[in-house]
């Protein structure tokens, strides 16, 4: 949950600076919105990796992984298990 606050925060903080930077130069059609600031995060050294990394944040943040429990549920190391049991 904290890693979508901070992601959403950058963010935000991003297309605002992209604002504050139209209004200083006098020229709207220098703001934009997200897209625009992906884009100009991705042409930044790193910035596909700081893409990346927004995104995971954004996507954990805001992910809802429901709690699996019962004894009907198989799991993965369950079923590793049964394969090695069976190959022996």
């Amino acid at each position: 949950m904290k890693a979508g606050v901070v992601a959403h925060g950058v963010v935000t903080s991003l297309v605002g600076m992209l604002f504050l930077q139209a209004a200083w130069r006098a020229n709207p059609d220098r703001a934009g919105g997200i897209g625009r600031t992906f884009s100009w995060l991705v042409n930044q050294p790193y910035g596909q990796v700081l893409v990346a990394a927004i995104c995971i944040g954004v996507n954990a943040g805001y992910r809802v992984v429901p709690k699996v429990s019962g004894g009907d549920i198989e799991t993965l190391a369950a079923r590793l298990s049964l394969k090695v049991k069976q190959a022996t």
